[in-house]
């Protein structure tokens, strides 16, 4: 099987190391796996104050792979998001302190949505029972049905939501990735889940990539199996 994952991180998470922090580590391990692409966001960027130079970083780290694209972080209150040329952009609301539903930022996404980005929204970095104690973030659910509906025909990607979560958003440009979705029957539900809007991300190197290929693999159909990993994603990327 092979995988486009768009749920890939690098850089340093400020309150715990990880072996695969860097792409040059990253990038083999993931190809062992047969995941030879997906979209990167930095790992700093969450709880950075010059996103900017975060950008630039991630741009520099991502250039030398091939099939692993840049995820630029964007916000409402700094006015490069004008010069974005990334396809897919990322939205840290919780980390950055800013409402999807806020004016300025729905603003915005009418703005970007109209040049064709695409929009990923990463609800957490971490499980909440494993974060610091002085850094509790909230994840902006109740907020992803209005903001998606607000831009009805741009893809709006959701990382890192649980079973229960994703159940919750009806609105058709929602999509959303399977490294923290765990339902009591993985096969059963993933196969019952809307078509197409299903997406492979493994959430490395937080998780093992492996882990979240293996939700694909208990027998599910090798077409709905290879739609998830990789096909959906494509599509809605026009890559």
């Amino acid at each position: 099987m092979v995988a486009f994952d768009v749920n890939l991180s690098t850089g340093r998470w400020p309150f715990r190391p990880y072996r695969l922090q860097t792409m040059g580590l990253l990038v083999p391990h993931l190809a062992q796996y047969g995941i030879i692409g997906g979209l990167v966001r930095s790992s700093q960027a969450a709880f950075s104050s010059d996103l900017l130079h975060e950008n630039y970083e991630l741009a520099e780290a991502c250039q030398p792979y091939d099939g692993f694209r840049a995820l630029p972080v964007v916000h409402p209150d700094y006015g490069f998001w004008r010069d974005i040329q990334a396809q897919a952009v990322l939205l840290l609301p919780s980390f950055q302190n800013y409402s999807l539903l806020d004016g300025k930022t729905l603003d915005m996404a009418r703005a970007m949505a109209k040049k064709g980005h695409v929009f990923v929204i990463s609800l957490r970095e971490e499980d909440e029972r494993a974060q610091h104690p002085l850094c509790q973030v909230k994840a902006p659910t109740a907020d992803i049905q209005a903001f998606a509906e607000a831009v009805p025909e741009t893809p709006v990607i959701v990382l890192n939501a649980y079973f229960g979560e994703c159940c919750n958003w009806s609105a058709g440009n929602v999509y959303f990735d399977i490294a923290f979705y765990e339902p009591f029957n993985i096969t059963e539900s993933l196969l019952a889940a809307p078509k197409g809007r299903v997406l492979f991300g493994s959430h490395a190197p937080f998780f093992v990539a492996s882990a979240a290929l293996s939700k694909l693999q208990d027998g599910m159909p090798e077409a709905d199996a290879q739609a998830i990993a990789r096909d959906n994603a494509l599509a809605i990327l026009r890559a």
